[in-house]
Parts: C-alpha cells; structure tokens; sequence
C-alpha cells in the first residue's frame, strides 16, 4: 500500500504539470499499481479523494504542449549529459538571453520544475525556473562530464529555499512566543541551533546566505519576528515594514 499511496501523493503534487505527458504518465502509473494491489474497488476520484498532496504554490500557467517538449529536452540533454541551448529572461532587465548551458540536474521544488546547469555566460552553475524557459534545443554531438565533487545536496544545502546566494553569514532571528512553536518544529537549514527563551519564545541561528526568498519569508511573520544579526538584512526588514506601514497608514 505503500507504493499506492506515493504515487497518489505524487499525481497530486504534478497537478501543476495536468495535461502533460509527464502528468498522464504519474496517473497511468498510479492506476497500474493500484490494480496491481486489489485497489480496484475504489474508482480513481475515490482515489483522489482519500490520498491528497495540498498544493504547495499557486499554479504558473504554462501551455501543456510547451512544457511536454521543454521536460522532454531537458531531462534528455541532462540524462544524457548534452549541452543545451536555452532562451530565458535576464532576471533584471526581462531581455531574453540566448544561453549555452551544461544541464546537472532537474529539480522539483515547491509545485515547480528547476534546471539546475552550468551556464557559459553566467561563469557558474545556476537555476532557471522551468515555466520561464522560451525554447530549448538539444546540442547534438556535444557532450560534457558532471564534476566530481557536484552534488545537487551539497549546493541545496547551502542556500534557504533554492535561489543563489553569494557568500553564508550567520543569520540570528527572535520568534515572538505566538510564532515560536511554528518555528522550532520546523529545520529550516541544516545549520539550524534553537535557543528557547523565558518569555515562551525562541531564537534561531542559520549560517546561509541572505537572499530575497529570505527576506520574503521573514516578512511573512510581520511583527511576530526580530532580525537580531546581519545588520545589513536588520535595516532592510526594517526599511521594507516601515514602507509597509506607511502605505496602510495612507490607505486608512
């Protein structure tokens, strides 16, 4: 029941990908093993009903056909270790680039597929969101080795979430008592030391590098949360909520 139960899971956790091939195949699978089992009596919404995976993010749209060819070329020119011609927006200007790439590894992370690659342009590995990518193009004939010491794990681990940051420093955050449970039960990063304070509630410590997904999700906790060390991310969590209430103190 075991196998049942992960490929539900995981037809759920694909429903951003629904009308893809890759999406068909989960449940075909599913329905297989599900036979396989005696899990026939159950008709597959049932199914839907009983094993569920919560969406973990809004879904992107993405045209199925798009992303069907997109999935094929990558994971291809990443199994096969072929170098890969990508067309993929310039994170600040929006201007479509035409980039060269080694494909390492393909990711899945919070509802969405990453490209983990070694990029000419860039001089370093980097992620690309899979729904931003404009075109693909296999390079046929090329080929190039993974290094030895790459590890999707070791470059992961690194960072907070999934997005590049340039160099770790050590991050130290108070949770206020109503926030403290939510943020003790949880390990952030594998750097993550707890300290539990008198007043019920906690300090965390990371050693990670600060980047806008951070940033985002300790705003999330609003006044429920005190950066205590980097100064630098202090004074930007302290710039970014007092614009925020001055816009609210505007509006009201």
């Amino acid at each position: 029941r075991g196998e049942l139960l992960a490929l539900c899971l995981g037809c759920s956790m694909l429903d951003f990908a629904r009308g893809t091939e890759l999406h068909k195949s989960m449940r075909a699978a599913r329905d297989k093993v599900a036979d396989r089992l005696g899990a026939h009596e159950f008709d597959r919404e049932e199914l839907n009903r009983k094993l569920y995976a919560a969406p973990e993010a809004p879904v992107v749209s993405v045209e199925s056909e798009h992303l069907d060819d997109c999935i094929n070329d990558v994971l291809t020119a990443v199994l096969k270790e072929q170098e890969l011609s990508l067309k993929y927006p310039d994170s600040s200007s929006g201007e479509m680039l035409d980039l060269i790439v080694e494909p390492m590894t393909l990711a899945y992370y919070r509802g969405r597929f990453y490209l983990l690659a070694f990029s000419e342009q860039h001089g370093r590995i980097r992620l690309f969101a899979m729904h931003r990518i404009a075109a693909t193009e296999r390079r046929r004939g090329t080929s190039f080795s993974q290094p030895d010491d790459f590890s999707p794990e070791a470059y992961f681990g690194t960072q907070f979430g999934v997005f590049y940051g340039e160099r770790p420093t050590t991050v130290r955050v108070r949770f206020a008592p109503s926030a403290s449970r939510y943020a003790r039960e949880r390990r952030w990063h594998d750097s993550q030391r707890c300290t539990d304070l008198d007043d019920g509630g906690c300090e965390l410590q990371w050693q990670l590098p600060v980047t806008p997904e951070l940033r985002s999700w300790l705003l999330g906790f609003g006044a429920s949360v005190e950066v205590l060390q980097p100064a630098e991310l202090r004074h930007q969590m302290a710039s970014e909520l007092a614009k925020a209430g001055e816009l609210y103190a505007t509006s009201a």
